[in-house]
């Protein structure tokens, strides 16, 4: 009867080590996921950032502009929606 209460106790701690090291794994494979998350969030907003920056037409030839130094008030308000 000792032999068999040894061998639950064994078996008790086992599984006690084996929870901690499965809540421990999990915690850093949710972070690990995170950062990994975090790295492609950041590399599609680089990516996007220079596909937008490349679209655009410098300022001093861009069709706003030329509304701006030689059209009207109005229009410029009303091409740029700010009325």
């Amino acid at each position: 009867m000792h032999e068999e209460d040894d061998d639950f106790d064994v078996l008790l701690l086992l599984t006690a080590a084996h929870s901690r090291r499965e809540a421990c794994l999990s915690s850093v494979r949710r972070e690990v996921h995170q950062q990994m998350i975090e790295g492609a969030w950041r590399a599609a907003m680089l990516t996007r950032h220079y596909l937008t920056v490349s679209c655009l037409d410098v300022p001093c030839v861009a069709a706003w502009m030329a509304l701006y130094k030689n059209g009207f008030d109005s229009n410029f308000l009303n091409a740029t929606s700010l009325t």
